[in-house]
Order: structure tokens, then C-alpha cells, then sequence
């Protein structure tokens, strides 16, 4: 597991959640061998899976305040796709999966930055089954 925090997005999560489903299949399989274990090991499961989370949220509100920044120095407008992606060095990536996150403008002045594999993970894991999806929607003005 310590070799695997070494890894980088999205190799990280890959790793983390082979690792957890490999603990978890030992836990079942001998619970008197490993009954101290079975009290704390189960809950730190699931950190891998809720760092990617909240990465995906943080990247997500990089692009918010990179937009926000942009339309006050635009008069308001928001920036074309070509135009966001000039913005950063390196664009923001969804930590699961590595594809960069997605730009949605509504053409009234809101829009929404989502982590599209994140937010599947989140629903899949039950990690929050009600979410509305991982990033940001900034309404109009």
C-alpha cells in the first residue's frame, strides 16, 4: 500500500482500490487470523477512493477561480473552449481516469466544470449515492 501512495493519478486510484479488494478478500477470508485487524482496516479502505474525490472537487474549483479571473478581466464573458485550455499550463484531469475535465457554459452566463469518472465512482462506491456530481455550477448573473 505504501508503494502505491507513490503512484500518481490515475494510477493511484487503480492500485488503491486492487489493494483494498485484496485486504478485504484476506479479512473475509481468515477473520480470527486477522480479528485486531478487522477493526481498523476496513474504514481506511476506503481513503484511496475518497482522496480521488476530493481532488477531482479541488481541480474542479481550479477551473472556477481561472474562469472567474478570466471574465473579470473580459467583461464578463466567458472564455471560448480554445480560450479556457490557454488558461493553464496543464489543463485539469479527472484523477480517475486522466480525462481532462469538462466545460460546460449554458449561453446565459452560467456554467459547470465536471469530473465525469469521478463523479461515476462517487455513485457506483455509495460513497454519496444523492450527489449531484463532482464540480462546480456557477449560475448567471
Amino acid at each position: 500500500m505504501i508503494d502505491a501512495a507513490a503512484l500518481d493519478d490515475p494510477e493511484l486510484f487503480v492500485r488503491s482500490e486492487s489493494l483494498a479488494s485484496e485486504i478485504g478478500r484476506e479479512l473475509s477470508e481468515h477473520p480470527i487470523a486477522y480479528e485486531l485487524s478487522n477493526l481498523s482496516l476496513p474504514s481506511m479502505l476506503h481513503v484511496a477512493k475518497k482522496e480521488t474525490i476530493v481532488t477531482a472537487r479541488l481541480r474542479c474549483l481550479g477551473i472556477v477561480l481561472e474562469v472567474e479571473r478570466w471574465r473579470r478581466k473580459h467583461g464578463e464573458r466567458l472564455p471560448r473552449e480554445d480560450e479556457l485550455n490557454l488558461l493553464f499550463k496543464d489543463y485539469p484531469r479527472d484523477p480517475l481516469d486522466g480525462a481532462p475535465l469538462q466545460f460546460h457554459p449554458d449561453g446565459h452566463g452560467a456554467y459547470r466544470i465536471i469530473a465525469v469518472a469521478a463523479t461515476a465512482a462517487e455513485k457506483k462506491g455509495g460513497v454519496n449515492a444523492n450527489s449531484p456530481g463532482i464540480g462546480f455550477s456557477i449560475v448567471g448573473f
